[in-house]
Formats: structure tokens, C-alpha cells, sequence
């Protein structure tokens, strides 16, 4: 396989495991704040834990090259911008800041 397809796989690969990720994160705070339970967001984070633990095993199994765990790493990066700007775009201008306490 070529060095281009490699950082290629890597690239996608770390998109999909940051986009589960974020998905996971989403999901269980939003039932955590209907529900008023925190053993949702105990079960969230392990499994979000969990996701990552086994993402970078297999990883680290694989002996890829480092150009391969970068781009795993900017993909990761890459789904987490691309969440905040999906999460931002769902959100009137008043709504911006009051929920999360920023003033900007």
C-alpha cells in the first residue's frame, strides 16, 4: 500500500472514530440532562473510554508508521471541528452563549 493511501486510511479511520466519539458524548449528555441521571454520564464516558481504548490497541497492534497516527490524530481533530460547527449552526445567536456561560 502506498504512503498516500495509508495517511488516506488514517485520515478516515480517525474522522470515524472521532465522529463515534462526539456522537456518544452528544447522545449521552442529552439523555443525562432529560433524564437527570448521572449513571448515563458514568455509561457515556466508559464507553467513550472504551471506543478510544480499543481504537488505539489496535493501533498500536498494527505498528502503523507515524505519518499514519498523525493523520489518525488530525482526523479525530477534523470531526471534532466539524461537530462544534453542526452543534453552533443548530443554535440561535441568543442561545450561543447562554448555554455554555461564554460571553463572546
Amino acid at each position: 500500500m502506498s504512503t498516500i493511501n495509508l495517511v488516506a486510511s488514517g485520515l478516515v479511520l480517525g474522522a470515524i472514530a472521532g465522529a463515534f466519539y462526539l456522537a456518544i458524548l452528544w447522545i449521552s449528555l442529552r439523555w443525562a440532562i432529560d433524564q437527570r441521571s448521572p449513571g448515563i454520564w458514568i455509561a457515556g464516558g466508559a464507553l467513550r473510554f472504551g471506543v478510544l481504548l480499543a481504537a488505539s490497541l489496535l493501533a498500536f497492534r498494527l505498528h502503523p508508521p507515524p505519518t499514519v497516527v498523525i493523520s489518525a490524530l488530525a482526523g479525530f481533530a477534523l470531526a471534532r471541528f466539524a461537530a462544534i460547527r453542526v452543534a453552533k449552526s443548530g443554535l440561535s445567536p441568543d442561545d450561543r452563549g447562554a448555554r455554555h456561560g461564554d460571553l463572546t
